[in-house]
């Protein structure tokens, strides 16, 4: 039950970037072919040893996203009629206004 939760919030999560294959299918048997094994280890004391890469590895996929955003921005920023005198320009024009 637990692998096919992870499996479908990866899915999900993989969908939106360039990583994918473009076939639900394909990007479904890669992810299990990838977690399946970590979920049928007897001794959870064995996957410890990968704790460190794993923080590594989450760091890196924060600085992903956030890169994917700061890109995003500056194109939708980009689109419109923004003057870039400002030297806050990564704030909206109006302020913070109507940020939820």
């Amino acid at each position: 039950g637990i692998v096919i939760a992870y499996e479908v919030a990866i899915l999900a999560f993989v969908r939106g970037t360039p990583f994918t294959t473009g076939n639900n299918l394909v990007d479904a048997t890669i992810i299990a072919v990838l977690l399946v094994p970590l979920c049928m280890v007897d001794d959870m004391s064995n996957l410890s040893k990968l704790s460190h890469l794993g923080l590594v590895i989450l760091a890196f996929a924060m600085l992903v996203i956030a890169g994917y955003g700061v890109a995003g921005y500056d194109t939708n920023q980009a689109d419109s009629n923004y003057v870039y005198d400002n030297p806050f320009h990564f704030l909206p024009p109006n302020g913070l206004t109507g940020v939820s």
